[in-house]
């Protein structure tokens, strides 16, 4: 009995690893928005470490006043599921700052980029 729960657990976290690898976006990019800015990133892998990199927008050379963030889209460059887990740690759509930190996996590297889109 144990192990058909166990089993069910390990099904479930695959189900939401899956779900998840692949990307994420906040809000919803619509006509007459404008990029704001876009970010190619990439973490070699690391043996026995779990790698977590962040992105923060504006940064201290983007000089942007006067707008909002309408969409954040992140996508995961690996579609084996051994990419990335983004998570939106500030900021976002309705502001005009954001900080998106990426969790990858153990013992893993990822790929991905990001872009942000406003008004």
């Amino acid at each position: 009995m144990k192990s058909c729960i166990l089993c069910g657990v390990i099904v479930l976290l695959a189900c939401v690893t899956l779900a998840l690898s692949h990307g994420q976006d906040w809000g919803r990019h619509i006509p007459g928005d404008h990029l704001l800015y876009r970010h190619n990133f990439g973490v070699p892998p690391k043996r026995n470490e779990a790698q977590t990199q962040w992105t923060t927008f504006p940064s201290s050379h983007h000089k942007m006043k006067g707008f909002r963030i309408t969409a954040i889209h992140v996508i995961d460059n690996f579609k084996n599921q051994t990419g990335f887990i983004p998570v939106l740690t500030s900021g976002g759509p309705g502001k005009s700052f954001a900080t998106v930190e990426y969790h990858g996996y153990y013992g893993k590297g990822f790929q991905g980029a990001i872009l942000i889109y406003g008004k």
